[in-house]
């Protein structure tokens, strides 16, 4: 409330000093003192747009005002939601696009910043929000500390889990065609997995995985006779030292990823 409060005074402050300039510039012929009052109603205009910039958040969409950290975290985050881009644009053009998706992610999902703007980048790409569903693997782990607060598990999901937590997570959404992994596939016994396992099968549901990929034949295994049917990997050329982001979401993609599906896993590392 006392934001847009102060917004409103901006506002008035802008729009009466514009007013106000107006007609000293008009009095500046009769009245010696319009022009430097004139120049003390421009500095108002120019310090209260400023704030006005600032408070609205304006400033931060283009940089300005945001720390070395904040900017690199957000273009680390505009790098990595660009994934659901070219899932967007690969579901589209499979004609997978108005499927139910399943999204299994890690404990924390719901604050994770790269994680919802990789789901809002699916949602701008032409996926409907209703049929999006996230959950997780592993039901989250009630491991306490030294002061006996809880805290999060200190192996990585994929490190934890089975083929067989992997597939009892996927079976609890029956109604989703499409699951996208984002904690990759268990460590141990990956091909094990239905999606790894079973043989290509027109109609069954199909895996995205855009988590880290541990064993690329397994992989490999997935997209050539499985029912994988895209996985994302970072290039061997990948930059990370990215200072600013390219116009199309294509070029952000390419800086640090490869894309691979059934039609050229051949050239997967």
């Amino acid at each position: 409330m006392m934001s847009i409060l102060l917004n409103g005074v901006l506002i008035v402050l802008m729009v009466g000093g514009l007013i106000g300039m107006m007609i000293c510039n008009k009095k500046q012929a009769t009245n010696p003192n319009a022009q430097g009052l004139a120049l003390l109603l421009l500095l108002v205009v120019v310090v209260s747009g400023g704030f006005f910039l600032y408070n609205t958040g304006w400033l931060g969409e283009i940089g300005i005002g945001k720390s070395e950290t904040e900017k690199i975290r957000d273009i680390e985050t505009a790098i990595y939601a660009s994934q659901g881009y070219k899932v967007a644009e690969h579901l589209k053009k499979n004609n997978m696009d108005k499927e139910k998706i399943l999204i299994l992610a890690d404990e924390g999902y719901e604050d994770n910043s790269r994680t919802q703007a990789l789901k809002q980048m699916l949602i701008e790409n032409g996926i409907p929000e209703s049929n999006i569903v996230f959950d997780l693997v592993l039901e989250p782990a009630n491991v306490s500390g030294p002061d006996g607060r809880p805290m999060g598990p200190s192996m990585p999901v994929m490190m934890r889990m089975s083929a067989q937590d992997f597939d009892k997570a996927v079976k609890k959404h029956s109604d989703c065609n499409v699951v996208i992994t984002l904690v990759g596939l268990p460590m141990n016994g990956p091909a094990g997995v239905s999606f790894i396992k079973n043989k290509y099968k027109e109609g069954a549901p199909k895996l995205i995985m855009l988590g880290s990929v541990m064993n690329s034949d397994v992989a490999k295994f997935g997209l050539a006779q499985g029912n994988v049917t895209a996985v994302v990997v970072p290039r061997k050329d990948a930059n990370y030292e990215v200072t600013s982001l390219p116009s199309s979401q294509q070029d952000i993609f390419d800086l640090r990823y490869a894309f691979y599906t059934k039609d050229n896993y051949q050239q997967m590392p």
